[in-house]
């Protein structure tokens, strides 16, 4: 009897142990997250969210029309985000100097992929078909700006005022007038989770850890 109850003392002791050391592991495993967690949510690189720009205007921009009333240009806009689909503003008719207030929208993307990506605005003109234009070169680029927001911050609008340059374009001149803005997403946690796991950590459920058997 007395051997059976030191048996049953040392197994008591094992199985204590045991758990200790699983809580002190699911306890390191929630410390070490939420640490992970507190960092991750503090970088402005990791944030999700939509980057907007907005085409305001244009001014001093290259006559790419010659029609019976003269030289003008039917401009509009197009703007490419990395390997987002291009965006477009409205076409504005037979003017150098076009208003447009278009606001477009490339979501689900990081601030450092914005950052460190390019943006890519051509003023076009477009071949609206209209009598009259007997010397259109349709659809001809005006002018383009090919730049990286690097100064853009979370939830600060940035206005630019860029020259128009000539890249592929022969003759480009003018200037373009456009904010860009990055929206944050609410907290993206699936992206955090995947950050993490990629560690080779796992992420605790319910405030336990997953410790392996």
């Amino acid at each position: 009897a007395a051997a059976e109850r030191a048996a049953a003392e040392r197994e008591t002791m094992r199985k204590e142990a045991i758990a200790d050391l699983v809580a002190a592991k699911e306890a390191a495993a929630v410390a070490a997250w939420q640490a992970f967690a507190q960092v991750w949510k503090a970088a402005p690189a990791n944030t999700r969210g939509e980057l907007i720009i907005t085409i305001h205007s244009a001014a001093g921009l290259r006559a790419a029309d010659s029609t019976l009333l003269g030289r003008s240009s039917d401009p509009y806009v197009t703007v490419v985000f990395g390997d987002r689909p291009a965006q477009r503003t409205p076409t504005k008719s037979k003017t150098l100097r076009p208003s447009w207030e278009a606001i477009l929208s490339f979501g689900a993307c990081t601030l450092a992929e914005i950052i460190y990506g390019t943006v890519l605005l051509t003023v076009k003109d477009e071949d609206t078909g209209k009598l009259g234009e007997y010397f259109s070169r349709t659809e001809d680029d005006i002018g383009q700006v090919a730049m990286q927001l690097t100064d853009l911050k979370v939830e600060k609008e940035h206005r630019y005022t860029m020259p128009l340059s000539t890249g592929q374009v022969a003759g480009a001149k003018g200037e373009l007038s456009f904010t860009a803005a990055f929206k944050p997403f609410p907290h993206d946690e699936q992206a955090m989770r995947t950050a993490y796991e990629a560690t080779g950590h796992v992420v605790p459920v319910e405030g336990k850890a997953r410790v392996p058997t």
